[in-house]
């Protein structure tokens, strides 16, 4: 999982869905301090949850920001666009 999101991060693409971008954008968080976090130390948190709306798996991450404040992801990873989709921030 690591190695998949480290090959992405330098790669890839990163985006955020609709609901991360705008209902989430109170939370103050850019997609520098998303990047950050990324290259970062981060730990997986619990088991992946499988999306049958979107036909993948969502990953729960926590690590730090750019000011090393908390923060929590779940990503999307999408290996065969070299895609990472955040779904969520906080």
């Amino acid at each position: 999982m690591r190695v998949c999101v480290q090959r992405i991060v330098l790669y890839g693409t990163i985006r955020e869905s609709w609901h991360s971008k705008n209902d989430r954008s109170y939370r103050n968080v850019s997609m520098d301090d998303i990047q950050h976090m990324l290259r970062s130390e981060w730990k997986l948190k619990g088991k992946p949850q499988w999306s049958d709306d979107h036909g993948n798996w969502t990953y729960k991450l926590d690590g730090k920001d750019l000011d090393d404040d908390e923060l929590t992801l779940i990503i999307a990873v999408r290996d065969e666009q070299v895609e990472i989709l955040v779904t969520t921030k906080w």
